[in-house]
């Protein structure tokens, strides 16, 4: 949370002031940002954060032409794709490439492409969006696999829990604690 939502808080409050006239700020969320996940609730909430920061800054922003926008990354190649899914899909042979339609991780130049057509002058009427680079894997939730056992949560009546996560849901009232 320190990280993801009061660095990216901090940074533009300290970037937006300062930029010219038609500038464009492009803000990393995540695919997860959009959608849930079973047991990772700080990083799904910082990451939902984010848009909402981005949504809030454009609209705060836009009598100054700057435009400010968000994007969702899926499963990008990586070290921390690929370790989180040697966590998430332990004693298999998956990958979060089985998960998106499109079948193959995202590289760093699918975001990238992304990102440069946010910043460029062939969007200038983008602002407060939140665009995906996920292969599909947003539209396609319903194929990503991972069950509960397959995070290490564990049931205690009706509340999952993990020994990392800090966050619980009671099925009962639907609240969280």
């Amino acid at each position: 949370m320190a990280v993801n939502v009061r660095g990216m808080f901090l940074g533009l409050k300290h970037v937006l002031p300062r930029m010219r006239e038609g500038g464009s700020v492009v803000n990393m969320s995540s695919a997860l940002g959009l959608v849930g996940g079973a047991g990772i609730c700080a990083y799904v909430a910082s990451k939902h954060a984010i848009i909402g920061l981005t949504k809030t800054a454009a609209l705060e922003q836009g009598a100054r032409k700057v435009r400010v926008n968000a994007c969702c990354s899926g499963p990008i190649a990586g070290t921390m794709t690929f370790k989180l899914a040697e966590e998430v899909f332990a004693g298999s042979n998956k990958t979060f490439a089985e998960t998106v339609p499109l079948g193959r991780h995202g590289t760093p130049e699918d975001v990238a492409g992304l990102v440069s057509y946010l910043l460029s002058d062939d969007s200038t009427y983008a602002t407060g969006t939140t665009h995906s680079v996920d292969g599909g894997f947003t539209g396609a939730r319903s194929r990503f696999l991972v069950k509960p056992s397959m995070l290490n949560l564990q049931r205690s009546g009706n509340i999952w829990h993990s020994e990392t996560d800090l966050c619980r849901m009671s099925a009962r009232n639907g609240a969280s604690r």
